[in-house]
């Protein structure tokens, strides 16, 4: 066990040639502890970091960063499985908030872009490419009584042009 006098945090585990290495865990005095991997004194492989607001992540550490596969867990509940770069939601991911929606598919610094799927607890499905919090452009939108429309969407919504499929069949080809 050591503890850092100027700094205030304490940390058990392996040591090597005067920095940690190997598995140990830190806590701060804010409260935020790290168990897992270290490396030449830095965060680096696998490991657990978790926050006092009851937040945690999971998953891969590279120079001392979040960065690679894991999982995020927020206070609310939600959580995000998938990639990171520099501590932020980056490439492919699933997104679940507390009351079951969901969204899986592409990510930059935390902010959806690009093709995926959002799923709504009612059944709806959109997908499509994502921007400004919803699918702009041509997608896909399904609800759970088995309509189908295909066609030009503005933020989750349907826009101008597209053809709307009843289950029985019918369908609408038109403005809208």
């Amino acid at each position: 066990k050591f503890t850092s006098a100027d700094d205030g945090w304490v940390y058990i585990g392996r040591w090597l040639h005067g920095r940690m290495y190997g598995d140990g865990c830190v806590t701060w005095p804010n409260g935020i502890t790290y168990a897992g991997q270290w490396k030449d004194g830095i965060r680096e492989g696998v490991g657990k970091l978790t926050w006092p607001d009851g937040s945690w992540y999971e998953g891969e550490f590279q120079h001392n960063c979040i960065e690679g596969k894991g999982k995020k867990v927020l206070p609310d509940g939600s959580w995000f499985e998938g990639q990171f770069h520099d501590s932020e939601l980056e490439g492919h991911g699933t997104f679940h908030w507390p009351d079951g929606t969901e969204f899986e598919g592409l990510w930059h610094e935390s902010e959806i872009v690009g093709p995926g799927c959002h799923r709504f607890p009612n059944g709806t499905m959109i997908t499509g490419v994502f921007e400004n919090h919803g699918a702009t452009g041509e997608g896909t939108k399904r609800w759970s009584n088995g309509c189908i429309y295909t066609g030009a969407l503005l933020n989750n919504k349907i826009h101008h042009y597209g053809v709307l499929q009843w289950p029985d069949g019918r369908r609408y080809v038109g403005h809208f």
